[in-house]
């Protein structure tokens, strides 16, 4: 009954047994159960962020979009600034919110990117050429260099911008968060 009525597949409910009778031979059984359909983890996702807009009061728009398994969401508003954070650690933060609305909504882990008038971009490739030119350097002096403590997602970027070279080698050392 459920799925004539709400026109969807068996997978897209939700579904919780409230009582049960059981009757004589099936003769008088009776099932009561509460049904709902699953939101959409892609859209719970979208709809977060923009009640998050609304709620601070910034205007703004968020458009998504999902690739190869990963989804990506781009906002942009009028104090982008105050979304990204110190550090971005603001946006950090609401990547990670995002995530677990998405994991809540959906049941299955999925990688989520937030990214705030295309901060995430620009860091990518400020930290690209901080990589490409530290390695230049310590290829001709032949002397290590340290970078300054970096989160996860920096040290990525790093190691993957150096991982074709063949005379650098990169290593993280430290404790979280550093």
């Amino acid at each position: 009954l459920a799925i004539d009525y709400f026109q969807c597949e068996p997978e897209e409910l939700d579904i919780e047994i409230i009582h049960v009778k059981k009757g004589v031979f099936g003769i008088g059984a009776q099932l009561t159960c509460e049904v709902a359909t699953r939101p959409d983890p892609f859209q719970s996702g979208l709809d977060y962020l923009n009640q998050i807009l609304v709620d601070l009061e910034l205007p703004g728009t968020v458009d998504g979009f999902e690739v190869d398994g990963v989804i990506t969401y781009v906002m942009d508003c009028s104090n982008n600034a105050f979304l990204i954070g110190k550090n971005a650690k603001a946006l950090q933060s609401l990547q990670t919110l995002v995530q677990q609305v998405v994991f809540v909504n959906g049941g299955v882990k999925q990688k989520v990117i937030v990214d705030v008038d295309g901060y995430r971009q620009k860091q990518i490739d400020r930290l690209e050429s901080l990589a490409t030119n530290i390695a230049k350097e310590v290829i001709h002096s032949k002397i290590d260099v340290t970078l300054d403590p970096m989160n996860a997602f920096e040290r990525r970027i790093i190691h993957r911008a150096l991982s074709g070279w063949a005379q650098i080698k990169t290593d993280s050392i430290g404790e979280e968060p550093n």
